[in-house]
């Protein structure tokens, strides 16, 4: 009998948690349909304004306070309000988003950083008019026809750029370019990608609807990073990620950013803003000067200023002090007081450090341009670069 009456009680409940839920949705749904008729009061019109004001600070883009190289990771994105999300852009990158999804914003802050990096900036802008590359003048050289893309790249299969300075070439518009250029000529531009990371030079895709035709497959396998903001359609989706958990079409809001390097998952992000202004006006001292008579970056000038700071004959130095952290002073230290190239394992156990801090030090060292690695040398034998043993 008692267990009739439980079996009893439980269906009863069980029914009374149905009709609950359901009763609580009807009236979720109604409040929903009462919030969007009526306009909300004016204090939540004022609270709301607050938060917009207070967090949207949050994701504009800061420049750096010290000194960057491109080995440096950028900044691109937020999780949240807090957890940064950054990204390495001395690799080939592909950025896709729709108009007005932040794209170009995208493109932005990864130019100014490089830009603030020292590198050697070209842009590629075929659009007519050429309005991104209004943004670019004095700062970057900016190609506006594909026959000015095509001799350039000849130019930099012929004579690759060698020493520290990296070259990024900013291709605005992936689709514009692959339907002016020929058969012939698309495959020099994929030539120039196979190789280009042996030489310093990172080339970064913008695209607005990708396909098979706009990313060719020729291209699209060099690629080593995609930011993608959203698309128009899961067709999109799968030309980009070939994942179908990675779905940018499924974004919203202007600004949602999906980033895809090495293991990282697909999590919603928001992207970093830079507006065309802000851009146009950052720090003049942090980037290159271009060559009034061939429009171009004038190659660096011998000088005992800090490594990886732009220096040109008609300007005074404008560069922060490099800041290092205690185990890079450490091996610089350690390498200065012996005056001769070292193996990392040498200088692991000079300096009493783990091997993979050691490593870690060196390859920062390295990139900041304080310590040169000596080419064709196995074990790899580090010294102090040529600029700091004058300085020493």
């Amino acid at each position: 009998m008692l267990e009739i009456i439980v079996i009893i009680a439980l269906a009863v409940a069980l029914l009374w948690v149905r009709s609950a839920r359901r009763a609580y949705r009807i009236r979720r749904t109604e409040r929903l349909r009462l919030r969007a008729l009526n306009p909300p009061r004016y204090g939540r019109r004022a609270a709301t304004w607050v938060l917009r004001r207070t967090f949207s600070r949050r994701f504009l883009w800061h420049p750096p306070t010290g000194r960057t190289a491109m080995i440096d990771p950028c900044p691109v994105a937020r999780r949240g309000l807090w957890r940064t999300v950054k990204i390495r852009i001395d690799q080939h990158l592909l950025v896709a988003g729709l108009t007005g999804s932040g794209k170009s914003s995208t493109c932005r802050v990864l130019a100014d950083w490089a830009l603030r990096a020292g590198a050697r900036v070209i842009l590629v802008d075929l659009k007519p008019g050429a309005p991104e590359g209004a943004l670019y003048e004095g700062r970057a050289e900016v190609i506006t026809s594909a026959a000015g893309l095509v001799t350039r790249v000849r130019e930099l299969l012929a004579n690759p750029p060698g020493g520290r300075i990296a070259t990024v070439i900013i291709v605005d518009e992936m689709a514009t370019l692959v339907r002016q250029l020929s058969e012939k000529q698309l495959d020099e531009f994929a030539s120039l990608m196979d190789v280009a990371r042996i030489y310093g030079i990172s080339i970064w895709c913008a695209v607005q609807h990708p396909s098979r035709e706009t990313v060719p497959s020729k291209i699209q396998a060099n690629i080593q990073a995609v930011i993608c903001h959203k698309v128009r359609s899961k067709i999109e989706s799968d030309v980009i990620f070939h994942d179908p958990e990675w779905r940018p079409d499924q974004l919203r809001t202007p600004g949602d950013v999906l980033v895809q390097e090495g293991k990282r998952g697909p999590d919603k992000l928001r992207a970093l803003w830079l507006s065309p202004e802000r851009f146009k006006l950052s720090a003049e001292c942090l980037t290159p000067h271009l060559d009034p008579e061939s429009g171009r970056n004038p190659d660096p000038v011998e000088t005992n200023a800090p490594p990886g700071a732009f220096v040109d004959s008609s300007r005074e130095l404008c560069a922060p002090p490099v800041e290092l952290t205690a185990n890079q002073e450490l091996v610089a230290m350690a390498l200065e007081i012996e005056g001769r190239a070292l193996t990392a394992k040498a200088i692991a156990e000079g300096c009493d450090l783990p091997a993979n801090r050691t490593h870690e030090a060196l390859a920062a060292l390295v990139g900041k341009g304080i310590v040169s690695k000596l080419p064709d040398r196995y074990p790899a034998l580090f010294q102090l670069a040529p600029a700091h043993k004058e300085l020493s």
